[in-house]
């Protein structure tokens, strides 16, 4: 494979034939090609479209079973990550293309030659005075996709930092089960169950910083953000606060805040005065903008008023939203600024609280960040189980072993069957199980399921946390995902067949649409004895 490597002036700076061996080959971009490239610099290059038929992408939650005429998307330290593959049928890597410049402003792109029978891609980097020397990576080995971007971690990572004891706890989050239309006798009582249940974290979600009690509906969604900005605790709506979150810390549990550093409300003081001095990046249909994290004024003032809430409160964490707001852009790039802000913000945290837990969400989920946060979640999921299954098995793909993945908080019906609400926990088990449902009115049936799952969690925690997962695709669909420790294999099976496996004890989740022939114990959704097969949201146990 050949590589072209270009100036913004489309000046031809070097050319490259890439080595092509096991694992990833790799190309120098030098200082000296850097100084030359006049702020961009650009890697031109194809693949024969020969036995592709899919791909993934950073920006997509699935991979793709189709062949775009074209393909774009841009990444930044904190959106996305420079990596691009091309897939078989069999979900197996055909060509995967990856920087290791995780900081800078990137964008990729790919377009079909029906001609020439190729695809022509580019990598297009923003470089600044901060953008260091870097390698374009590329690897052809027959693997499954997942074990491809592992690699690719694994290549700029070496090794995984290690993440607090608290970071596996289950969680409780306020977000599904009341948005913003919570009160402290509300959160006492939701506490105190979660407690009961096994839940070791409680996360406090959007709504705390402004008077409205609201839910989020079609209605109120155009202005659900227009009053962010303050974050000062409304004591209107929160009275005695101090004293609720000692009582919930009391019980054993971590006390988590919500708050999202480039949010600003279009109602909020600060807004006109961002928007007359070219600070905001774009506003959106609900309520809110995002200002540049290159604006230090703004930043601080931001920074300041949450320090003072979170050192008024005590709290243990923060749940950071939204910091991929600040999206990529190669002509006006954001990268390195939203990453010095975060850092930042994370190092204030911790000198207040060394063992803060930190959560970052999933488009930001990425290598370059495993050292400033704690919790890595998946995307907003509500009612679907099998989308919470998937993000976190390609955050998983992304980030490696041994890293607190956590699942989108588990939210359905009041009247869903026991079936589907056992799926939902076994989807959650796939990372560390947050819900957020209002326990109080739960029925007896679906408070058991919850309770049963979570009781599984912590029973084979150190088997999710330091066991090897394997993540298998098959034209584009989930086919299983199976976590494996010294002394036993735990398999979330979605349409492949069972495998046995020799001296090890093998336990079965069957999130699949049928019930699976079954020579074993097993169990049902609501946990009673099955035989002959295990049933739809049941288990069985080899």
């Amino acid at each position: 494979m050949n590589i072209q490597v270009q100036s913004s002036k489309k000046e031809l700076l070097a050319e490259f034939s890439m080595p092509k061996g096991e694992g990833f080959s790799s190309v120098k971009i030098t200082q000296e090609l850097l100084d030359a490239s006049s702020g961009k610099i650009t890697l031109s290059f194809s693949i024969p479209l020969r036995d592709i038929h899919g791909f993934w992408a950073p920006d997509r939650y699935y991979p793709e079973m189709r062949l775009p005429w074209t393909y774009e998307f841009t990444s930044g330290a904190n959106r996305y990550m420079p990596f691009f593959v091309w897939t078989s049928l069999d979900s197996t890597c055909r060509g995967a293309f990856a920087l290791t410049c995780l900081k800078d402003d990137a964008c990729f792109s790919a377009a079909m030659s029906q001609a020439g029978c190729i695809y022509e891609m580019n990598w297009t980097i923003a470089v600044t005075e901060e953008t260091e020397p870097f390698e374009f990576l590329a690897c052809f080995d027959s693997l499954p996709f997942p074990n491809v971007i592992t690699a690719f971690r694994h290549y700029v990572v070496l090794t995984n930092p290690a993440f607090p004891d608290a970071a596996w706890a289950p969680v409780y989050c306020t977000w599904y089960a009341a948005h913003a239309a919570y009160t402290i006798d509300f959160l006492d009582k939701n506490a105190a169950l979660a407690k009961e249940f096994g839940f070791g974290s409680f996360i406090l979600d959007d709504g705390w910083s402004y008077d409205t009690s609201k839910r989020l509906t079609p209605a109120t969604c155009p202005e659900w953000f227009s009053e962010i900005g303050s974050w000062k605790l409304s004591e209107k709506k929160l009275p005695d606060f101090l004293s609720h979150v000692q009582r919930v810390q009391a019980s054993g549990m971590n006390y988590i805040i919500w708050f999202s550093p480039y949010l600003i409300g279009k109602r909020h003081e600060m807004f006109q005065k961002l928007k007359q001095r070219g600070s905001i990046l774009f506003e959106r249909d609900d309520g809110s903008s995002a200002y540049d994290p290159a604006d230090t004024e703004m930043m601080n003032y931001t920074c300041s008023r949450f320090l003072e809430t979170f050192k008024k409160y005590g709290f243990d964490g923060v749940k950071i939203d939204f910091i991929d707001f600040a999206r990529p852009n190669i002509d006006a790039p954001h990268g390195r600024a939203a990453y010095a802000y975060v850092r930042q913000l994370v190092e204030s945290i911790r000198a207040v609280r060394p063992d803060a837990l930190v959560e970052f969400r999933q488009f930001y989920t990425t290598p370059v960040m495993l050292d400033l946060a704690t919790n890595f979640r998946a995307n907003d999921v509500p009612f679907d189980f099998m989308a919470n299954l998937h993000r976190c098995a390609l955050v998983r793909a992304a980030l490696g072993d041994h890293v607190p993945v956590h699942s989108d908080p588990v939210w359905f019906h009041p009247e869903e069957s026991s079936v589907n609400v056992s799926r939902h926990m076994m989807a959650a088990l796939m990372g560390v199980p947050m819900i957020s449902v209002d326990l109080e009115r739960l029925s007896s049936k679906h408070a058991d399921i919850i309770k049963r799952h979570i009781s599984f969690y912590h029973d084979h925690l150190e088997t999710f946390r330091q066991g090897h997962w394997t993540i298998r695709y098959r034209m584009g669909f989930l086919e299983s995902v199976k976590v494996e420790s010294d002394t036993e294999i735990i398999t979330f099976l979605v349409t492949g067949p069972i495998k046995k496996t020799e001296n090890k004890k093998h336990i079965i989740l069957n999130l699949s649409p049928e019930s699976i022939p079954f020579i074993g114990k097993s169990l049902d959704a609501d946990g009673l004895p099955s035989q002959g097969t295990i049933p739809m949201g049941g288990m069985g146990f080899l």
